[in-house]
């Protein structure tokens, strides 16, 4: 993803999280921090319940679809060599189309 892009992209997704939470949610102070050692579990609860984490979990919808756009656009369906530095070899090739592919489209 170009940088410009990806700019672009967090400060619409930071403003839809925020359109969608409840006005009294938007306006309320991040809830306290756990005491103590807090287990992981319990910390990543709190990050989560943050204003922050909120929006960088909201972020995520968003990221994990381009992987999906790829298969789907693309038919890019299995791996068709085997082994792990040749499959990272094919996943870079069909990322590479795709990124010439969204340049080509957003240049024009």
């Amino acid at each position: 993803m170009l940088p410009t892009e990806s700019r672009r992209l967090e400060e619409q997704l930071k403003g839809e999280v925020e359109e969608l939470m409840p006005l009294a949610e938007r306006l309320a102070d991040d809830p306290p921090a756990p005491q103590g050692q807090p287990t992981p579990a319990e910390a990543t609860a709190y990050r989560l319940r943050t204003r922050d984490g909120k929006a960088r979990y909201a972020k995520r919808k968003a990221t994990v679809e381009t992987v999906f756009g790829i298969k789907q656009v693309q038919g890019f369906r299995q791996f068709l060599l085997r082994g792990l530095r040749a499959v990272q070899g094919e996943w870079a090739l069909v990322c590479l189309g795709w990124n010439l592919k969204r340049l080509i489209a957003l240049k024009g």
